[in-house]
């Protein structure tokens, strides 16, 4: 169907937020499914779910067996989807009314029409800010979206792995595209750079409506090693798969040594603290970015230790 959208939500004990999550979609009028996939959550997530929309014939409510992540939940869902348009929403955040009218009127040929996002700090606060000040529509090629995914030391995150487009579903079947199921951080970067290396066209515009709810305790907020460094060899595997120019190849190695930083001083800690002393030494020489990197944070820890704390 033309301009149709199909909305999936992976959802995990997320019982304070899903009810306003998927309420702020049901009544899009572009919106034809909206697929919520309870990912074995361990609170009263399910159970709301189908107090609140079981008579609702929108929502398709999916049970994973065990948690999988977000990653398998989305891709189940995706096979599901016979709408033009698919899109993510976070179980945490909301959409302003009319923001996939207001989308869809930069469609063109595009595969990726994307809009900056309004961001809250508590999902009853009024006071918004946006992430990237997007003020006349841009085009985004692969280059502009590694570069832009690069963490830079005194800048805000702007980061256009964060942003929740509307995607176009026969680029992603026509390529056989899915998320990558091992992957439970920077998922989106990983499949954003996928369909641009296949030629995705893709358009970034002001804020039309996603609001992202900014939470310390949010699961994008927490990760271990492991997830740090599938997000940091998932660089690797693109340069693998695909024949980049130059530019494109040094932005995805960046990207890879960005990330390979935190993995080490994560490695490095805690072979101090399990007295791993050789370990934490063959840590800290490893890379002289490594090496810089892991001597600030140690700086910084000790500024907290002795002389902020009371």
């Amino acid at each position: 169907m033309e301009n149709s959208i199909s909305v999936i939500i992976a959802a995990y004990n997320c019982e304070k937020t899903i009810v306003k999550c998927i309420n702020s979609t049901i009544n899009q009028p572009l919106v034809d499914k909206i697929y919520v996939v309870n990912d074995f959550s361990t609170d009263r997530t399910l159970e709301v779910i189908n107090k609140e929309f079981s008579a609702e014939k929108k929502v398709v409510v999916l049970s994973n067996k065990k948690n999988m992540g977000p990653s398998y939940s989305r891709n189940r869902a995706l096979e599901m989807c016979n709408t033009e348009w698919v899109t993510i929403l976070d179980s945490d955040d909301f959409l302003i009314e009319n923001r996939f009218e207001t989308l869809l009127s930069y469609a063109d040929d595009n595969d990726i029409i994307a809009d900056d996002q309004f961001r809250i700090v508590d999902s009853n606060s009024t006071d918004l800010t946006k992430m990237l000040d997007i003020v006349e529509p841009q085009v985004v090629d692969l280059n502009y979206f590694l570069d832009s995914n690069i963490t830079r030391e005194n800048e805000s995150r702007k980061e256009l792995g964060f942003v929740k487009p509307l995607l176009k579903l026969s680029f992603i079947n026509q390529h056989n595209l899915s998320y990558k199921e091992d992957m439970r951080l920077g998922e989106d970067f990983e499949f954003y750079s996928r369909l641009l290396s296949h030629g995705a066209r893709f358009i970034l515009v002001e804020a039309c409506g996603y609001v992202a709810v900014v939470r310390d305790d949010s699961l994008s907020a927490k990760h271990s090693v492991e997830d740090l460094i599938l997000l940091r060899d998932c660089n690797l595997n693109l340069i693998k798969d695909f024949n980049y120019d130059t530019n494109a190849e040094k932005l995805l190695y960046r990207l890879y040594y960005s990330i390979n930083k935190k993995v080490k001083w994560i490695e490095f800690y805690t072979s101090v603290k399990k007295k791993h002393f050789i370990n934490s030494t063959v840590v800290l020489f490893s890379r002289i970015d490594v090496f810089i990197f892991i001597l600030k944070n140690l700086s910084e820890q000790i500024k907290v230790r002795f002389f902020d704390e009371k």
